[in-house]
Protein backbone atom coordinates (compact mmCIF):
# COMPACT_ATOMS: atom_id res chain seq x y z
CA UNK A 1 0.00 0.00 0.00
CA UNK A 2 1.18 3.48 -0.73
CA UNK A 3 -0.11 7.10 -1.28
CA UNK A 4 1.33 9.26 -4.01
CA UNK A 5 1.63 13.03 -3.89
CA UNK A 6 2.02 15.84 -6.23
CA UNK A 7 3.25 19.17 -5.69
CA UNK A 8 3.21 21.83 -7.97
CA UNK A 9 4.68 25.62 -7.63
CA UNK A 10 4.65 24.84 -3.70
CA UNK A 11 1.16 26.14 -3.92
CA UNK A 12 -0.92 23.01 -5.17
CA UNK A 13 -0.91 19.41 -3.64
CA UNK A 14 -2.60 16.61 -5.00
CA UNK A 15 -2.82 12.85 -2.63
CA UNK A 16 -3.77 10.17 -4.48
CA UNK A 17 -4.57 6.60 -2.99
CA UNK A 18 -5.29 4.79 -6.22
CA UNK A 19 -3.89 4.33 -9.83
CA UNK A 20 -6.20 6.12 -12.40
CA UNK A 21 -6.71 3.73 -15.14
CA UNK A 22 -8.88 3.72 -18.65
CA UNK A 23 -12.22 3.32 -16.33
CA UNK A 24 -11.01 5.61 -13.01
CA UNK A 25 -12.98 8.71 -14.21
CA UNK A 26 -13.43 10.86 -10.90
CA UNK A 27 -17.09 10.54 -10.72
CA UNK A 28 -17.85 13.17 -7.98
CA UNK A 29 -15.67 15.38 -5.72
CA UNK A 30 -16.80 17.08 -2.83
CA UNK A 31 -15.43 21.22 -2.23
CA UNK A 32 -14.54 23.04 0.31
CA UNK A 33 -13.80 20.14 2.77
CA UNK A 34 -12.37 21.24 6.25
CA UNK A 35 -8.73 20.05 6.37
CA UNK A 36 -5.14 21.06 8.16
CA UNK A 37 -1.60 20.52 6.70
CA UNK A 38 0.13 19.08 10.14
CA UNK A 39 3.79 20.23 11.01
CA UNK A 40 6.27 18.46 13.82
CA UNK A 41 7.99 21.27 16.16
CA UNK A 42 10.69 21.55 13.03
CA UNK A 43 8.28 22.67 10.77
CA UNK A 44 8.02 19.25 9.04
CA UNK A 45 4.84 18.90 6.65
CA UNK A 46 4.43 15.74 8.65
CA UNK A 47 0.35 15.01 7.50
CA UNK A 48 -3.04 16.10 6.72
CA UNK A 49 -6.46 15.76 8.72
CA UNK A 50 -9.35 16.07 6.80
CA UNK A 51 -12.95 16.72 8.47
CA UNK A 52 -16.22 15.91 7.68
CA UNK A 53 -17.45 19.45 7.15
CA UNK A 54 -17.25 21.87 4.52
CA UNK A 55 -19.20 25.57 3.81
CA UNK A 56 -22.34 23.42 3.96
CA UNK A 57 -22.31 21.41 7.00
CA UNK A 58 -21.28 17.97 7.59
CA UNK A 59 -20.61 15.14 4.61
CA UNK A 60 -19.74 11.85 4.36
CA UNK A 61 -16.26 11.33 3.61
CA UNK A 62 -16.04 8.79 1.30
CA UNK A 63 -14.29 5.33 2.66
CA UNK A 64 -10.39 4.53 2.01
CA UNK A 65 -11.26 1.19 0.76
CA UNK A 66 -7.45 0.51 -0.94
CA UNK A 67 -4.24 2.19 -1.43
CA UNK A 68 -2.58 1.39 -4.61
CA UNK A 69 0.85 2.81 -3.07
CA UNK A 70 3.52 1.93 -1.27
CA UNK A 71 2.91 3.29 2.87
CA UNK A 72 6.60 3.50 3.60
CA UNK A 73 6.23 4.59 7.47
CA UNK A 74 2.42 6.48 7.00
CA UNK A 75 0.00 5.65 9.09
CA UNK A 76 -3.69 5.98 8.35
CA UNK A 77 -6.57 6.77 11.07
CA UNK A 78 -10.60 7.00 9.49
CA UNK A 79 -13.03 7.93 12.41
CA UNK A 80 -16.39 8.83 11.56
CA UNK A 81 -15.57 12.63 11.57
CA UNK A 82 -12.06 12.55 10.63
CA UNK A 83 -9.43 11.40 7.99
CA UNK A 84 -5.86 11.77 9.23
CA UNK A 85 -2.79 10.15 7.62
CA UNK A 86 0.79 10.89 9.32
CA UNK A 87 3.55 10.21 6.94
CA UNK A 88 5.84 8.65 9.74
CA UNK A 89 4.19 6.99 12.36
CA UNK A 90 6.73 8.00 14.97
CA UNK A 91 6.29 12.09 14.62
CA UNK A 92 4.31 14.19 16.84
CA UNK A 93 1.97 17.07 15.50
CA UNK A 94 3.10 20.21 16.92
CA UNK A 95 0.94 22.75 14.62
CA UNK A 96 -2.06 22.66 12.36
CA UNK A 97 -2.49 25.06 9.76
CA UNK A 98 -6.37 25.13 8.40
CA UNK A 99 -6.85 24.74 5.08
CA UNK A 100 -9.91 23.54 2.22
CA UNK A 101 -9.35 21.02 0.31
CA UNK A 102 -11.36 18.81 -2.80
CA UNK A 103 -11.98 15.12 -2.41
CA UNK A 104 -12.45 13.54 -5.36
CA UNK A 105 -14.18 10.04 -5.39
CA UNK A 106 -14.14 6.66 -8.03
CA UNK A 107 -16.51 3.87 -7.38
CA UNK A 108 -17.94 5.06 -4.16
CA UNK A 109 -14.16 5.39 -2.73
CA UNK A 110 -11.74 8.31 -2.02
CA UNK A 111 -9.62 8.67 -4.95
CA UNK A 112 -7.29 12.05 -3.92
CA UNK A 113 -7.24 14.77 -1.94
CA UNK A 114 -6.42 18.12 -3.74
CA UNK A 115 -5.74 21.54 -1.76
CA UNK A 116 -4.74 24.63 -2.35
CA UNK A 117 -2.65 26.94 -0.44
CA UNK A 118 -3.18 29.71 -2.87
CA UNK A 119 -0.82 31.93 -1.32
CA UNK A 120 -1.62 31.46 2.48
CA UNK A 121 0.95 29.86 3.62
CA UNK A 122 3.51 27.23 2.31
CA UNK A 123 4.02 23.35 3.00
CA UNK A 124 7.65 23.69 4.97
CA UNK A 125 9.93 21.29 5.12
CA UNK A 126 9.67 18.00 2.93
CA UNK A 127 12.01 15.65 3.99
CA UNK A 128 9.48 14.01 5.58
CA UNK A 129 7.26 13.49 2.64
CA UNK A 130 9.80 12.63 0.06
CA UNK A 131 9.33 8.95 0.12
CA UNK A 132 5.79 9.69 -1.63
CA UNK A 133 6.39 12.79 -3.50
CA UNK A 134 6.21 11.86 -7.45
CA UNK A 135 6.40 15.22 -9.01
CA UNK A 136 7.75 18.35 -7.11
CA UNK A 137 8.07 21.44 -9.35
Amino acid sequence: MKLNITIENGQYIYISFLKRNGFGIVEDTYLSVNCCLLFDDKNNWIGLEVSNENFNGPIQLPPLKEIEFPMHEAIINESGRTLEILFDKDLQVARKIKYACNIDVISEQLYGIEILLLDQGSIGNRDIVKPFVSSDS
